[in-house]
């Protein structure tokens, strides 16, 4: 009989890259939970989030941070939320009915997502080639949260500083969104 272990792989496989005034970081330990607030609960959820985060849910277009599992809640569109979260389980759902005693709907998406941190004093430079969004401070507020194409991937955007932004993409194209990263990256070095 064979004797076999199976082991994650990362969506991208590099854990750092810097590029004179650029870094990239591909996030592997955090879990990313989709949120929907089923009809007439919201006010029941966003009791329980503010009791065990410490936060209000962000209106959309808008992300938190709470110290409970260095959780993020993403506000994407109405009554829909991804929270981010450190990886401390193979169970994310789990975790979250803990603190949220199911007030609302989940699915585990760690699995269908790339992230990669972007951070550095060229990093507007690098994006503003490959994204359309207006990503000037005072318009792309820190914070903020959008869907974006870049390069014709879907992307997730959030500004967690001046210069450094979570950038979240399919898996299936991950390949393909980091080279639209590098080569924009390339180009302006």
């Amino acid at each position: 009989m064979l004797n076999f272990t199976l082991k994650p792989e990362p969506p991208i496989g590099f854990k750092e890259k810097i590029f004179k005034d650029v870094k990239l970081i591909e996030e592997t330990g955090l879990s990313i939970v989709s949120m929907s607030v089923p009809k007439n609960n919201f006010k029941q959820l966003e009791k329980r989030i503010f009791e065990n985060y410490k936060i209000k849910l962000p209106v959309i277009g808008k992300s938190k941070t709470a110290k409970l599992n260095n959780s993020r809640f993403l506000a994407l569109q109405p009554d829909q939320y991804f929270i981010i979260f450190d990886n401390k389980t193979n169970y994310p759902i789990e975790e979250l009915n803990k603190s949220l005693r199911k007030e609302g709907y989940f699915s585990d998406q760690s699995d269908s997502w790339c992230i990669i941190n972007i951070s550095g004093k060229n990093t507007i430079n690098v994006l503003e080639r490959i994204c359309p969004l207006n990503l000037s401070s005072d318009v792309f507020t820190i914070g903020n949260v959008n869907r974006t194409s870049m390069e014709h991937i879907g992307v997730i955007m959030v500004r967690i500083t001046i210069d450094q932004f979570i950038l979240l993409s399919p898996r299936s194209s991950s390949s393909s969104f980091y080279h639209a990263i590098v080569t924009s990256i390339e180009n302006i070095l």
